[in-house]
């Protein structure tokens, strides 16, 4: 969420980033993850649905996300992508 929103500004402002196509994905994930970290952050939401039966994981990867990643670390002198923990606990928190 929040490295989508600093993308989005990066292409605006920085000027070496000039026609191009910029792949915001940090990785392959699976609704199993997501509903763990949801139960882990709000473990008393009854709301929070049980992960799907049988998932199978993708073990896809966006290549050129890499050159999304070290516009982040430039512009913006982070480590690197959000985790997936943190961009979903901040989501459940504020809902």
């Amino acid at each position: 969420m929040e490295d989508s929103a600093r993308l989005h500004v990066i292409a605006l402002l920085d000027k070496e980033v000039n026609s191009e196509r910029v792949f915001g994905a940090a990785g392959p994930f699976v609704w199993s993850d997501i509903t763990a970290i949801m139960k882990k952050t709000e473990p008393k939401n009854k709301l929070i649905p049980d992960a799907p039966k049988n998932e199978k994981a993708s073990l896809g990867v966006v290549v050129p996300a890499q050159r999304a990643e070290d516009l982040i670390r430039a512009f913006f002198g982070r480590p690197g992508w959000s985790t997936l923990e943190d961009c979903i606990e901040a989501t459940v928190k504020t809902a």
